[in-house]
């Protein structure tokens, strides 16, 4: 979606333009919405962080209110809150019709981070060669 947008209404319209003009040519749109740090959606707008939640229901009522090219409309909007934050310091179960599906990742062990390090140094050190070589 080029150009920003001001509030969740205007994003929930542009989302809505997208997939009706999707569903006229016959392509079905997958949206993944991945936010890092979303505990910090906590101190935004109060309508932003329960919309992102229900994005995919608003999404497919607007749908079903136009066009009949659109009431079939493939709806996949999928919303990935990610946070270190535990869901029950959210204080959010009056805004979900659903149970969040949480994914606990253990943090990396030394020896992993470690790895992971080398690995960057030595592609960044190829990749600085090679940009050296090329001058």
């Amino acid at each position: 979606m080029p150009g920003g947008v001001s509030n969740f209404a205007e994003f929930v319209s542009r989302l809505k333009t997208m997939f009706e003009n999707d569903a006229k040519n016959n392509v079905r749109t997958s949206i993944l919405i991945g936010l890092t740090h979303a505990e910090m959606l906590r101190s935004v707008e109060s309508n932003v962080l329960p919309g992102l939640l229900r994005l995919s229901s608003i999404i497919q009522s607007r749908l079903s209110h136009s066009s009949d090219d659109t009431r079939d409309a493939y709806n996949p909007v999928c919303v990935i809150l990610m946070s270190r934050l535990p869901w029950t310091k959210w204080e959010m179960d009056s805004m979900t019709f659903t149970p969040p599906i949480t994914v606990s990742l253990a943090p990396y062990t030394k020896p992993q981070l470690a790895e992971l390090l080398t690995q960057y140094l030595i592609v960044t050190s190829d990749r600085q060669k090679g940009n050296n070589e090329n001058k």
